[in-house]
């Protein structure tokens, strides 16, 4: 594995199938806790939202695919408002975890948010305490408190909070 060769590539219709299953790879540990699982729904209702996505139905949304060694192993989708980067999701296939893909991906994304003087937000679950370490690690603290869900900011390098 070659860090080096790392790619995030914009996603095509036809990856919609990836994009869903490599969501639901990366969290399936954590939604199947809930009573109500219904693994094929959520399948569903993931590749509805990826095919959305990547048709340009949602506004201001970017969904890239994360390429390692030619392989897809990885989703990440942005939203750019204007006055930020909003990471809205990262997810790394759960074999290439652990292996510094994802700080390398958020890496490049803190690198353009630094070229542009833009601060970048992410959401982060309670119950991903794993994420949340890496995040903080990376600079971000927490900026809000969504009852399950943090809201998470790294500054611009500026030090403004725009």
């Amino acid at each position: 594995m070659n860090l080096d060769s790392l790619r995030i590539k914009p996603a095509e219709p036809e990856e919609a199938e990836f994009l869903a299953n490599v969501i639901l790879d990366a969290d399936r540990d954590r939604l199947s806790e809930d009573p109500d699982w219904d693994e094929a729904a959520w399948l569903a209702n993931l590749r509805a939202a990826a095919e959305r996505e990547v048709a340009g139905k949602v506004e201001h949304s970017i969904t890239s695919v994360i390429v390692l060694d030619g392989e897809r192993i990885g989703r990440l989708r942005v939203i750019l408002p204007g006055d930020e980067i909003h990471v809205a999701g990262i997810q790394i296939h759960p074999s290439y975890q652990g292996k510094g893909i994802g700080s390398k991906v958020l890496g490049i994304v803190i690198e353009e948010a630094e070229t542009a003087d833009l601060p970048v937000t992410l959401e982060v679950g309670k119950d991903n305490p794993d994420a949340k370490r890496l995040y903080e690690r990376l600079g971000f603290q927490v900026a809000q408190d969504r009852k399950v869900r943090e809201l998470m900011r790294l500054s611009c390098p500026s030090g403004s909070t725009r």
